[in-house]
């Protein structure tokens, strides 16, 4: 097997989850950071309760970037479970590669005879 029939027997949703689970993350981590500090001795309550906004562009950002880096995860997760179950079993993309003088011979469809339909006397319960 080449290089290239190994790359291709790897689940394609292993590669595009490490594509693009860094930017998930970027974004996860961008959106997720506050956007301005305050001064906790300076800052008196009633007002920060009041002026409170959602700002709602930015929470559905946050939770889009969430569910897509949960969701990668989980991609990974089975992906790499895939590779590891072939690797046990020892099929896919760890297949040996037996030579052809190696495999069995061909099965011949000769059967024995079949069996008589009812034994001798002996057996025969009365």
């Amino acid at each position: 097997m080449t290089i290239l029939e190994s790359f291709a027997r790897v689940p394609l949703m292993l590669y595009i989850s490490l594509l693009v689970m860094p930017g998930a993350l970027y974004g996860y981590f961008h959106f997720s950071k506050p956007l301005k500090t305050i001064v906790a001795a300076a800052a008196n309550p009633a007002d920060q309760l009041r002026d409170k906004k959602v700002n709602i562009k930015r929470v559905s950002m946050l939770s889009i970037f969430l569910g897509m880096c949960i969701g990668l995860g989980i991609a990974m997760l089975i992906s790499f479970g895939w590779i590891i179950d072939d690797y046990k079993n020892s099929r896919g993309l760890f297949a040996k590669v037996l030579p052809a003088a190696a495999f069995p011979p061909a099965a011949s469809y000769d059967f024995p005879p079949a069996m008589a339909a009812a034994p001798s006397g002996a057996d025969v319960k009365k």
